[in-house]
């Protein structure tokens, strides 16, 4: 079986270029000038999971979510403190997805594995947030 020629392509045409280089134009400009996307759909998420973990987390998180509930203080281990940036840096969203939906085994931290699969993410989303954006949300605190 012989394989066919490969014909160079024809050179573009200048109408061709102008409508690219506009289509170019026009989308750079506007990523420039918008919100990245996600960021409200982020700060939704960060607000739902803030209300869930005050409900949730913060009786051995604490309410600032350092690790120092009341709760918290009875426990053999501390909690984790989520303001720990050195903490953050290693925690990936999966790794803190898993620790709220299966618990930690040899700590006291229990699966929430009936929470809806929406409000574990939220929680996760906004766990992560915290050492970055601190532990108050503006609308749930």
């Amino acid at each position: 079986m012989q394989s066919s020629p490969i014909r160079p392509s024809a050179p573009a045409s200048p109408l061709r270029f102008a409508v690219t280089a506009l289509l170019l134009a026009a989308l750079a400009t506007s990523q420039a000038c918008s919100t990245p996307p996600g960021a409200d759909e982020l700060a939704e998420a960060r607000r739902r999971g803030r209300a869930s973990y005050l409900a949730n987390c913060a009786p051995c998180h604490g309410v600032d979510a350092d690790g120092h509930g009341p709760q918290g203080e009875l426990l053999d281990s501390q909690p984790r403190d989520y303001t720990d940036p050195q903490w953050r840096s290693a925690a990936t969203r999966a790794s803190v997805r898993a620790a709220i939906a299966d618990g930690v085994s040899g700590t006291a931290m229990p699966a929430w594995d009936l929470l809806p699969e929406q409000e574990i993410d939220d929680l996760t989303t906004y766990v992560l947030s915290v050492a970055e954006q601190g532990p108050r949300v503006d609308g749930v605190d």
